[in-house]
Formats: structure tokens, sequence, C-alpha cells
């Protein structure tokens, strides 16, 4: 009605209500959809109390979804706004998922204040139902602190309340609340029974039901309880397996598993403190790349890898030695898997691997520094502390990496081994990257047609803001020139649009290059974009529009800086262009995880595809093409030329 009206207010109400009600029925997409929809039609009326009120909306759906930055930025344009009108009704209600978005991004002391504040204002307005979730996600965020009487004494005001609301949906959650407390004040028994009876009443709130198993088979695995543990793990494993496909889009499934992954971690250190190694890569290799892994309906099932064997026939189809990270809080560790054997290596938590990645990442990447020459001691800290006992173990050769937490921003390569004499580790395994040993070891189709290439280049830019690219001409020249024979499909200057992309039909192409700037999104990384000729609105090529046109390429090489992408999600990986390519069908993706420079990068691309037309894999072709420009142009020698350039697999068996 407000549509055949042209009433913009009366659409915005409507569209709010909608995004309201698709968020309770769960029906996350859809809330999404009506939420930005009435947002533009509150805007073109001037209505800010309904904009307020959907920006509350759509801040607690992103949330949901684990994508906490989007969350807080709309929950704070929505708490400004409704404080300065005056409405304390919704700005006690925006206060609360304030709250609920710090608590998820760790920082307690602000999570504390805004629940306390929220609390306080329903208390005012007699809003006791909102004053009982208040306090008991306040207690939530005391128990991650550790504060047990304190969070006992909240959880207690919380249930006190339930006389004075008409539902008791905060009951259960308020139940779960006590088992935790119990378990921290060293009353594990009390924790199960909680957890027990909550199991017997709660029978369609898989939420509730995971986090009871879970929280149980932590506690019986820390008193060594295995036997009673592992069922429980398996239970809240296929629970949230099963939740997680209730979604159906992409970005939405990655940021949810994000959110979970600490499940993940625990069940992971009980499987190995049981000496139970494939067991724990087993459960690991569960949570990798599972939307990936469902959009290249490659078969994974969940007792993949059940033993030894398995993971070891894994690397024999692969023809490479499969190197397995898993980064949590308390320990990490790395998998060695060959051909003959299953090893597993103890690391340091992921806090530490982190703080030195970020020191050698501010070396390597520096284009004036190289940290052999300057014996900088970050690269020996790293290799120490991440290799110092694996490095030596792994062979040389192929070696495929399935990385995890902050190792996703790190070229391997560019390690500093010590014996016997300083050397960057490129010089002795031919390394590429892959989401997980599934996708490594899984088949793809044969590429689209013997050394086809689709080639999409040397933009015509337009104003400041992308400066001209001097040497993608010569790159893309030179690459033409070399697959002449091959007729290839070339597009540059201002025929290098986004449009040319889907036009120029990708899928019927053996291979795909582009040379032209790119803009990495860490927001949304599936917005991340190469940037093409044309006006600045309408010059960008998505790494979301990308995923939805299928191919068949053996190589998709993105030319460009930090074309790999820039953020990563708990167990998925790096998502940017390389994962969208993988996801369209590209068995493997050559992309950049840091600012590439122009000058270096057409020499290096030159000698890449020319181990490429000699029938060089791309993981051997672009370690040669990295050796020879070191040994060819010494000014090219530091990593920062040839480190940011990586081989994403997506299939590897032959």
């Amino acid at each position: 009605m407000a549509d055949a009206q042209g009433s913009p207010y009366w659409q915005a109400y409507a569209l709010n209500n909608l995004c309201n009600a698709s968020k309770t029925l769960r029906n996350y997409e859809a809330a999404i959809d009506f939420g930005l929809r009435a947002l533009t039609a509150a805007e073109k009326a001037g209505a800010r109390r309904v904009a307020a009120l959907v920006h509350v909306n759509l801040g607690s759906v992103y949330s949901i979804l684990g994508d906490d930055e989007i969350a807080l930025d709309h929950e704070q344009q929505a708490a400004r706004e409704l404080e300065a009108i005056g409405d304390r009704l919704n700005f006690m209600i925006a206060l609360g998922e304030l709250g609920s978005m710090y608590y998820r991004m760790d920082d307690f002391p602000k999570a504390t204040a805004k629940y306390q504040e929220s609390y306080q204002i329903a208390r005012q307005l007699g809003r006791n139902e909102d004053a009982q979730r208040n306090a008991g996600n306040l207690t939530l965020t005391l128990i991650r602190t550790r504060q047990w009487d304190v969070a006992a004494e909240w959880n207690r005001l919380a249930e006190g309340l339930s006389p004075l609301v008409e539902r008791a949906d905060m009951l259960p959650y308020l139940n779960i609340n006590r088992a935790r407390i119990a378990d921290g004040r060293g009353q594990p028994n009390d924790a199960i029974r909680i957890c027990e009876d909550l199991l017997r009443t709660e029978t369609r709130n898989v939420s509730l039901r995971w986090t009871a198993y879970a929280l149980m088979g932590t506690i019986d695995a820390g008193a060594n309880r295995f036997q009673q543990a592992n069922p429980k793990f398996e239970n809240a494993l296929r629970i949230i397996d099963g939740n997680r496909a209730e979604l159906a889009d992409s970005h939405f499934r990655m940021t949810l598993l994000s959110r979970l992954i600490s499940f993940y971690q625990d069940y992971v250190s009980a499987l190995i403190r049981q000496q139970d190694q494939t067991g724990a890569i087993r459960v690991a290799e569960s949570s990798r790349a599972r939307v990936l892994t469902e959009v290249l309906k490659r078969n994974q099932q969940p007792g993949q890898f059940p033993d030894a064997a398995s993971l070891q026939r894994a690397a024999r189809s692969t023809h490479s030695t499969l190197l397995s990270f898993w980064l949590a809080p308390s320990r990490s560790y790395a998998w060695l898997i060959t051909a003959s054997a299953v090893r597993t290596f103890e690391l340091p938590p992921a806090a530490e691997i982190e703080k030195l990645v970020t020191a050698w990442r501010d070396v390597v990447e520096h284009p004036l520094t190289d940290p052999i020459l300057t014996h900088d001691p970050a690269g020996p800290n790293l290799w120490n502390a991440l290799m110092g006992e694996l490095g030596p173990a792994i062979p040389k050769g192929p070696v495929i990496v399935i990385p995890d937490g902050a190792l996703h921003r790190l070229n391997l390569e560019t390690l500093v081994v010590p014996e016997p004499k300083p050397h960057y580790w490129i010089e002795d395994v031919e390394l590429s990257v892959a989401p997980s040993i599934t996708i490594a070891a899984s088949k793809s189709e044969p590429p689209a047609g013997d050394k086809s290439l689709l080639l999409i280049g040397n933009p015509t830019y337009q104003g400041a803001e992308w400066p001209p690219l001097k040497n993608a001409g010569k790159e893309v020249g030179d690459l033409a020139d070399r697959f002449a024979g091959a007729a290839p499909k070339v597009f540059t200057g201002p025929e290098a649009v986004p449009a040319i992309y889907k036009s120029s039909e990708p899928g019927r192409f053996a291979m795909i290059h582009f040379a032209a700037h790119a803009d990495a999104n860490s927001r949304n990384p599936l917005e991340s974009a190469v940037i093409l000729s044309g006006p600045n609105a309408q010059n960008r090529l998505y790494a979301r529009d990308v995923i939805d046109i299928p191919i068949k390429a053996d190589l998709v090489t993105i030319s460009a800086c930090r074309s790999a992408g820039v953020r990563s999600y708990a167990g998925e990986g790096l998502i940017g262009f390389a994962w969208a390519f993988l996801s369209a069908g590209a068995r493997h993706v050559v992309a950049g995880l840091w600012d590439v420079s122009d000058t270096a990068t057409e020499p290096l691309m030159n000698r890449f595809y020319a181990g490429i037309a000699a029938g060089r894999n791309p993981a051997g072709a672009l370690r040669d093409a990295k050796l020879a420009l070191r040994r060819d142009e010494p000014r090219f020698a530091k990593p920062y030329f040839w480190g940011p350039f990586q081989a994403y697999v997506a299939s590897a068996a032959r």
C-alpha cells in the first residue's frame, strides 16, 4: 500500500517491520535486504527515528551472523540518533545491542558499561523483560572475565525478574549461565547436571543444545573422561553443521563459523591430549573451508580422513608434503603429512605467532629492506618459533600449506632458514597454499581449453585515485605474444571494463590474467574489486560477481596489489579474489598478499608464463620465476618484490 501511495515514510516503516520479523524467524538474509531497503526509504523521507530503528535491527542481524564491524557501525549510528531525539526506550535497546557488539569484540569493560546503562533505563521504564535480558548478558560478560561471584549475583537478579515478565524465553540461557558459573567455581558435577536438565527440556533451540554439549564435553575432557567427552563434542559438531546449512549466503556462513571456532579448538585440544592425532586432524579439517567445499561440490564427509593411511593417501595423490597449521589460544599445532608418515609438532599460542608474523611482515613488506643482509631479528625469531623443530623435518620439494589464523597473511617462502647459512625458504621448497586437505586432495574438471587465454589489463584510468600502471601494457603484450598461437582474447585500454569479463564467456578459457589495480575491502571481502576502465562508479569487477560466473580455468592470475585478500575468517581462511576465483572453479590462482611493484611484476610474470608455456605447474613456474628474478636482477632480490605473490590451489590430485 505504501508503494502504491508513493509514501517513503510508510515504506520505511513497513520494511523495518519486515526486517525485524525476518530476524525473529532467523531469515537473516531477507532481514538484511529489508533493512537496507528501509534505510533508503527512511533517508528519503527524512524519518530519523525510523532510520535509527532500522540501524538497531541491522546491527542485531549482522551481530548474529558474526560480522561485528558492520554491526557496531549500525548500532553506534542508532544510539547517537536515538539519544539526540530523546527516544529513551529505543536508546535503551540500542545500548543493549552495543553491549553485545563490544562483548563479541572482547572489549568487556565497554560491554559491561553499556549493559549496565541499558539495564538501568529498562528498570526506570518498567521494561522488565529488557532488564532481564541485559542482566543475563552482563552475567555472560562477567563469566568471560572470570568474576564468578559478581556473575552469580547478576544472574540471580535476572532470574528474580522472571515473575515480572510474560515469557520465560531467557530462563534457559540463565541456566547455561549457571552451568558456566558452577564450572568456573570448581563445581563441574553441578554444571553437568544443569546442562543435562536443559537438554531434556530444550529440544529445538539448536544454539543452547550445542552450547550445552560443548560445555559438558569440555568439562569431561578437563577431567580426562574422554570416553564421555568425545560423544558430547560429536553431538555439538553435528548440531553446528546442521545450523550452518540453514544460511544460503556464503559470506554469512563464514562469519557464523568464525564465532564457533573456539568449540573446534576445544575439541582438537581434547583429542591431542588423548594422543589421537588423526582424530584431531579430522576435526580441524571439518572446520576448514566449509563454504568453499560446498560451493565446489567437493566430497567432504564427516568421517573423512579417519586414520593416518587416508591422510598419507592424500599426500600421495598430490605428490606433495602437506603442512597443516592449527592456531589456538593455549597452544598451536602443525601436522606434517607425507606419503609415509603423519607427524604432530607443538607450536606457541596463536597470539604469540600473530605478534611474530606482524613483526616479520613489517620487515619484508618494505622495499628498501633485505632482512638477511641487515640481520633483522624478526626473521630468526619467527623461524625459531614456527619452524625451529618443524622446518628440518620437511622434505625438499613440493609442499602444500594449509594455513590458519595469522599465517594466512604470511608467505612462508620469505622465512629465513638459518642453516647451513641464512637463506630464504623458497630455495628449499616449492610452496602452494590450499584452503584444506580435502580441497587440495580433490580432483577438478579438466581445463576448458589447451593454453587458451583471456587477458584483461592495462586499463584507462580516469582521475588521480588510480594512477596508470606504466608496465601493465608490456606485461599484457608479452603475455599475448607468448601465447599467440592459441589466439588469446585481449582487452586493454577503454575495452578493459568490468562487463567485458562476463561477456567474454570466461568459462571457455584455460588461463585468465588481470593486470590492473585492485582494491581490497577488509570490512566485506567479497566487495573487493579489480579496478578496470570506466567512470569511478562503474569501473569495479567485484569478487562477489566473479563467484557467480562458472569457469574451468587451470590458472587465474590477478597481477595486482593485495588481490589475495586482507581479511581472514576462522576456518574459511583469507577471503578475496583468490577465494572468489577458486569458488568459481579455477584450479590454481596466483594473487598478491601485499602491495606489488609494477616494475618488478612485469619481468616476474614474463618468467612465470615462460614456465607455464613450457609445461610447468603454476606453483613450480612461480617459484622458478622468483628465483630467476632474484638471480638475474639483484635490485629485485628483496622479498618485497617477489614475496607477495602466492599460488593457491583448489585441486592438486593427479
